[in-house]
């Protein structure tokens, strides 16, 4: 399989194939020269690469968000160059002070837990599906797209598996069934099924989304889908990939409230101080979440008082894609509210 994202933590439970994006802080930029003059240019770039990770591309034009992109040295931690075919710069920013800008704008902020994506995409001016073994060849830049935006993402192998159950007439015609059913051997919570078409004058880019976990192939429907002409078939790989970075942000990156809000958690299977500092660490680094403090540690594990950015709900539907927090006991949630289990 081949990831579109490489700097991810790739985690599986509970049905969910979410994966821990790393590196959201990291950008690279070529540039012509190391000048004083560029390197600002590039820094204010860079900053606004960060935010386009964890945030809509609106987000920049926020009065707020074009004031700290001027001064976009104060959320600068580190850089250094990198000589390869060109001059690349290497920009580290300070995420967390980004992310406060945002929340004071009431801006989007979207967390460093993502979905998998597995993307059927048949490039009819090419009479070809991209594949893990044709991407490198293929005209469209969808790995470095998706890497930018820190979206993690799939190809097929398009193997004698895949192959004895799909072909390009399947992803042409919408045979959803069929792609469901190959698509079930890939460890993904949603697939893409895409045509890029060439018409008089222009390209076309058409795709559905659908959820992974649905059982029954028959059952498909898309729960989103986008149509577009494009001018340049290269625009294509950057519209896909923006088209599914938005559907995910509006659902699950979220606004923070104006009032203050906080709930009790439990933690069952902590079993140490190492498994209490760990979970501890990963429920203050969400993005819904502002501060965490013990309330009591006892033999099944640890109540935490956790203050809120967001609303409860939103809190409540960022841990259902969380692979490290299992839901303790479904059947029971009026019974057992706010328990959970640690998957470390």
């Amino acid at each position: 399989m081949v990831r579109f994202f490489t700097a991810l933590l790739f985690l599986m439970s509970c049905n969910l194939f979410a994966v821990e994006v790393q590196r959201l802080n990291q950008t690279q930029i070529d540039v012509p020269d190391r000048s004083r003059a560029e390197l600002n240019k590039a820094i204010e770039l860079g900053m606004q690469n960060i935010i386009l990770k964890i945030s809509t591309e609106e987000s920049l034009a926020h009065p707020l968000v074009q004031a700290r992109v001027k001064v976009a040295n104060q959320f600068l931690r580190k850089y250094s160059y990198e000589q390869g075919s060109g001059l690349i710069l290497e920009l580290e920013y300070d995420l967390d002070a980004i992310e406060k800008v945002l929340r004071t704008a009431q801006l989007p902020v979207w967390g460093k837990q993502r979905p998998m994506t597995l993307v059927w995409l048949n490039d009819q001016t090419t009479d070809s599906i991209i594949s893990e073994s044709n991407l490198t060849q293929s005209e469209l830049p969808l790995a470095s797209i998706a890497d930018k935006l820190g979206l993690p993402g799939i190809l097929p192998t398009m193997d004698l598996d895949d192959l004895s159950q799909v072909n390009a007439n399947d992803i042409k015609g919408w045979f959803i069934a069929n792609i469901a059913t190959a698509s079930k051997r890939y460890p993904t919570d949603f697939f893409v099924v895409a045509n890029l078409s060439r018409r008089a004058g222009f390209f076309e880019l058409e795709m559905q989304l659908f959820n992974s976990t649905v059982q029954e192939a028959s059952f498909y429907q898309p729960i989103f889908s986008r149509k577009s002409q494009l001018d340049d078939k290269n625009q294509s790989a950057s519209k896909l990939v923006n088209w599914l970075k938005d559907f995910y942000i509006n659902r699950y990156a979220r606004v923070s409230t104006d009032g203050q809000q906080s709930l009790l958690l439990t933690l069952n299977n902590i079993d140490g101080i190492e498994a209490l500092t760990a979970a501890e660490k990963h429920i203050s680094s969400m993005s819904q979440v502002k501060a965490i403090q013990i309330n009591q540690v006892n033999h099944h594990g640890v109540e935490l008082m956790v203050e809120l950015y967001t609303t409860e709900a939103d809190f409540l539907n960022a841990l259902k894609l969380d692979p490290k927090i299992e839901s303790l006991l479904q059947e029971q949630q009026q019974t057992y509210e706010h328990q959970y289990i640690w998957r470390n």
